[in-house]
Parts: structure tokens; sequence; C-alpha cells
């Protein structure tokens, strides 16, 4: 048999042998990229770039943060401090407010205290003390001490503490400036209270006074300074106000027991009498205190031989002047004679020198008789009991500068 297949390198009948690159350029090549060093090393340092950029932003961040909190913290601490300190100052007052009403309230001298004040007294102070017990105590401040974080996180978890305890200080702070509020209110309360007492006690010494009018010039000298110590200390009630109280106090029972041992001492058939004639001189003795003493006989005169009487007088101590005025038992005995009533009025011419001492020579002894007679003639007594029989007339002058002290 014969093969037909074609030879190598053949081509069928018809048929066409095509190249193997249809144009007759250079063969191409297949080569590999290949990365240098350097630009391996630019990647690198570009990537660390970049997560440097975002740690400083995340350190920035937390560390913002971290400063608007502690800011935050030290104002809050420094707002509980001040209202700590606040209500401490007025539980401070609150207490020395309430121990001195304890003591306004404790006087058992109704004269000086009524009932409906101290009834006020106690419910203000009942009142005052109940604040306090309600109002919270000042708790130790969350801390704040240690470094500065540094890492991130550490930033950021300390501010969310310092947060949370700005608001746990600012809670409190909160409810301690409400129990400042409450005591401030309770305290004025108060204050009013003791104040209205401290006046009105004051006031009533006059009363008082006027009540008792046989005690002793010393004993209602006490009185006085006790009753002004008191209404000058009432604007502003202290410990001060509670010792001016109980001495006011003291000074009501001093004159009511000297009253009681002045009586003693006048009573008998003429004491009635006496006491009209103390209450006439009292009436014209121009606001000087007057003390009064009795004897059988004064300045060597008395029973049947007469009447007679003797002062002794001070300018005092800003009391307004005080005097002692001595009288014999024939005085009252004769009493409303002229010469009796001529005589007391010469007396009181005496005692009121204590205020008007600058008008004559007080230092001399004449000179001081001269002025009581001139007082009593100015005072329209002309018996010559007036001081006219032992001591003579007096100038018209005399009379005439007499009669400008009333």
């Amino acid at each position: 048999m014969t093969d037909n297949a074609p030879p190598p390198g053949a081509t069928a009948p018809g048929a066409h042998a095509l190249p193997n690159r249809l144009s007759s350029g250079p063969a191409a090549v297949s080569r590999r990229i290949r990365r240098t060093p350097a630009r391996a090393v630019t990647i690198s340092l570009v990537g660390v770039l970049v997560i440097a950029a975002g740690t400083a932003l995340l350190h920035a961040t937390a560390s913002s943060a971290y400063d608007d909190a502690r800011a935050a913290f030290d104002l809050s601490s420094a707002q509980e401090r001040s209202s700590a300190e606040a209500l401490r100052s007025a539980r401070q007052d609150a207490d020395a407010l309430v121990a001195v009403s304890s003591l306004v309230e404790a006087t058992g001298d109704d004269a000086l205290l009524v009932p409906e004040e101290r009834a006020a007294l106690h419910e203000a102070s009942a009142r005052l003390v109940e604040v306090p017990a309600s109002a919270p105590r000042p708790a130790p401040s969350p801390s704040a001490a240690g470094s500065r974080p540094v890492l991130p996180w550490d930033l950021a978890s300390e501010a969310a503490r310092l947060r949370q305890d700005a608001e746990t200080e600012q809670e409190r702070a909160r409810s301690m400036r409400d129990s400042v509020d409450a005591l401030k209110a309770a305290i004025g309360t108060l204050r009013t209270a003791v104040s209205s007492a401290a006046t009105a006690a004051s006031e009533r010494a006059a009363a008082t006074e006027a009540q008792f009018v046989s005690a002793r010039t010393g004993d209602v000298i006490a009185l006085r300074k006790a009753a002004t110590a008191l209404a000058t200390s009432a604007a502003a009630p202290d410990q001060t106000t509670a010792a001016a109280f109980a001495s006011l106090e003291s000074a009501v029972a001093g004159v009511r027991s000297s009253q009681e041992a002045e009586l003693a001492e006048k009573a008998g058939p003429l004491m009635q009498t006496r006491l009209e004639i103390e209450a006439f001189a009292r009436s014209i003795a121009g606001g000087v205190l007057l003390d009064f003493d009795w004897a059988p006989e004064v300045n060597g005169f008395g029973g049947a031989g007469g009447i007679g009487g003797l002062t002794s007088w001070n300018a005092g101590d800003g009391a307004g002047g005080f005097a002692t005025v001595t009288l014999s038992d024939s005085v009252a005995e004769v009493w409303p004679a002229e010469g009796s009533r001529a005589l007391v009025v010469h007396e009181v011419g005496h005692a009121i020198s204590a205020k008007c001492y600058a008008l004559f020579d007080w230092k001399d002894r004449a000179a001081n008789e001269s002025w009581a007679t001139a007082w009593a003639i100015g005072k329209g007594e002309t018996d010559d009991a007036n001081g006219v029989w032992l001591y003579g007339y007096p100038s018209q002058s005399l009379i005439d500068t007499a009669a400008t002290c009333r």
C-alpha cells in the first residue's frame, strides 16, 4: 500500500502554513518585576507614621478628656469644701444660739419673760435643733492623688473615675447648701425670738424699778445698767446676751430684796407717813435717785427739839446722780406742817446738786447751804425751815439760778 500522509513540513493541497508571529519584530520576552530595598523601607516608614499618628491622636484625645475631667473634679472638690465649711459654720452658729436661747428661756422671773415669749423661744429652739440632725455630714472627698497617667487607656480610665467622683461631690455640695439654707432660716427665726425677748425684758426693767421705789439706789443703778447691757446686746444675740439676761434677773431680785429690807427698817407707826414724805421728795428731785434714812435726831435736831435733816449727794457714774437723805422722826411726826415740808425741800435741794453742781461752788460748804436754801425758795417754800433760819437769805441771782435746776 502506498502511505498518502504528507511528509513533515508539507501542507495539504490548497492549505497555507502560518508563521508563529504575524509580525517580523523580535519575539516578546516574559520578565519578572523585582522590588528594590529602598521602596520596601519607604512603605514600612509610612506604615509606622500612620500608626504613630493614630497613637498620638488617641493620646491627645485621652489627655484632653482627662484634663477636662480633672478640672471638673477640682472645681467640684472646691465647691464641696466650701459647702462643708459653710455647713460647719452654720452648725456652730446654731449651737451657740440654742445655748443662748436655753439660758434666756430658763429664767424663772415672769417679770422679765412672759409665757408667750417663753413659748416662742422654745418652739424656735426646737426647730433649730431638728435641722442639723437631718443635714448630711461632710464625707471625705474622693482622692485624686497620684501622678498623671501616661498611657491613653490609663488616661481614659482615670478621666472616667474623676467624672464620677465630681458628680458625687456636686451632689454632696448641693445637699449641704440646702442644709445651710435651712439652718440659716431657722437661726433667723430663733435670733428674732431671742432678740424680741431680750428687748422686751430690758424695757420691763423700768416698770420693775417703779414697782420697788424703796429699793436702795445701788440696787436700782445695778438694775438700770443690766437693762442697758441687755438692750445693747439684743440686736445680735450671743453669749453676752445670755450673761446680760442673767445679770438683769439678778438685779431684779436685788431690788426686790432691797425694798423688803428698807421697808422693814421703816416699819412702825410712822411708816406710812415716812413713805409719803419719801414719795414727795422723789417727785421733785429731777430724777436724782434718793435713799432715805430715819433717826430720832439728825444734825442736832429731833423730837421736842425740832426737826433735822442731812443730805450727801454724788454725781454718780452716768446714772443721773444719787443722794442719801437722812431725816429726823419728828419730820414725819409733824408732817405736813409747812416747816416740815420746807425742810424736806431744802434737803432735796442738796440732793439735786448731783445734776447741777456746776451752777455754784459745790466744794464750799456754805455755798452748798445757800444753794439748797435758794432752791427751796425757788420751789415756793417760804417757811424759815427752808434754810433761811440757819443760813440766811440767799441772793436773788442765786435763787434765779437755782430755779433753772429741775
